[in-house]
């Protein structure tokens, strides 16, 4: 199957054999009902043949940009990029199209460990802290609460991004530019 976009938040699903997924019988002013049958047609572009993907609570294992809200273009990065392969402690900050903003989340449990796709090693609480303003960093995965985050949906596609420590990933002053840095924070939404 092929998703494609109708420019509405809604898309087309195409079958690789080129037929489009159809809400059967929708002529004349029908309206849906439960139990409609979907069937394969030709493409007519019609509001029967619009779909929209919504994403449940949970995240799939995989890799991830995380950008912010603030601005779309910024997103987590480890400070140094390449250049901080197993150095413990490098900063995580924001920063657009950096070499080190690729992470690999995997579900673990109750909750998903966050592991840079470029250095291998994880995010993590400093010190385990819960204080407002505790940075985050970079650090090998030790098992702990403080490497350990559950996503809760904030709607539009974003995410609340807790750590099982209790305080949530927060941008240093709403900043919005290169090097920004990330810390954990009260709920604030």
């Amino acid at each position: 199957w092929v998703f494609e976009p109708a420019n509405n938040g809604y898309c087309y699903i195409r079958c690789l054999g080129g037929q489009y997924m159809d809400v059967s019988g929708m002529t004349n002013g029908n309206k849906p009902y439960n139990g409609v049958n979907i069937q394969s047609w030709s493409f007519t572009g019609a509001a029967n043949q619009q779909f929209k993907l919504v994403r449940v609570n949970d995240i799939a294992d995989g890799d991830y940009i995380i950008y912010t809200a603030l601005n779309e273009k910024l997103a987590l990065d480890i400070e140094g990029g390449k250049g901080s392969v197993n150095v413990w402690g490098r900063n995580v900050h924001l920063w657009e199209n950096g070499e080190a903003n690729v992470f690999t989340i995997t579900k673990d449990k109750n909750a998903y460990s966050i592991r840079s796709k470029v250095t291998g090693l994880m995010l993590d609480v400093v010190n385990s802290s819960k204080e407002n303003g505790a940075n985050i960093q970079q650090w090998e995965d030790n098992g702990l609460d403080p490497q350990r985050w559950v996503f809760e949906y904030a709607g539009n596609g974003y995410y609340y991004i807790r750590c099982l420590g209790g305080q949530y990933m927060d941008v240093f002053n709403w900043q919005t530019n290169n090097g920004a840095n990330i810390n954990s924070w009260q709920f604030t939404g």
